[in-house]
């Protein structure tokens, strides 16, 4: 897959979970603890870093659900941000989808979040619903979806 220039892209090892939480802390008020990462990363399933040199700068999180893929989490280095990491993760995931012939993959992302919502309005994203107070109790999440193969 092409990667921007100077990324690469690799599925994340616990040895990363330190430069992942820095990321994760770098961009959310409510992070993840670092065993909410460790189970999908043991697993080896849909969980990649995006990476300048041996630096991590960014990673994703899916999960499977039947015949959907569920975006658990997706971060980006703020010092990275708008370079093509995100894209990059976000094309992975839906040629994954296309080639495993899930039927769709879906998200939740913070209402005030529009840089994220319009990258994934970019690739087809849609809002199909509302999850109210769903970050802490304090912000609504915008439940987006993707139909991959077939109709949803």
């Amino acid at each position: 897959m092409n990667e921007p220039s100077g990324f690469c892209m690799r599925n994340l090892r616990e040895s990363d979970l330190p430069a992942l939480l820095e990321i994760e802390r770098s961009c959310f008020w409510d992070p993840w603890p670092a065993m909410w990462f460790r189970r999908p990363i043991r697993a080896r399933d849909f969980c990649w870093g995006v990476c300048d040199g041996n630096r991590l700068v960014g990673y994703l999180i899916a999960c499977r659900e039947d015949e959907t893929l569920h975006i658990a989490n997706l971060a980006i280095d703020p010092d990275y941000r708008n370079q093509g990491a995100a894209t990059s993760l976000i094309k992975r995931i839906v040629q994954a989808a296309t080639d495993e012939r899930f039927k769709d993959i879906y998200l939740e992302v913070r209402r005030s979040n529009e840089e994220a919502i319009r990258l994934y309005e970019r690739f087809g994203f849609k809002v199909t619903g509302v999850e109210e107070n769903y970050y802490e109790g304090q912000e609504d999440a915008l439940i987006m979806r993707i139909t991959i193969n077939g109709m949803v």
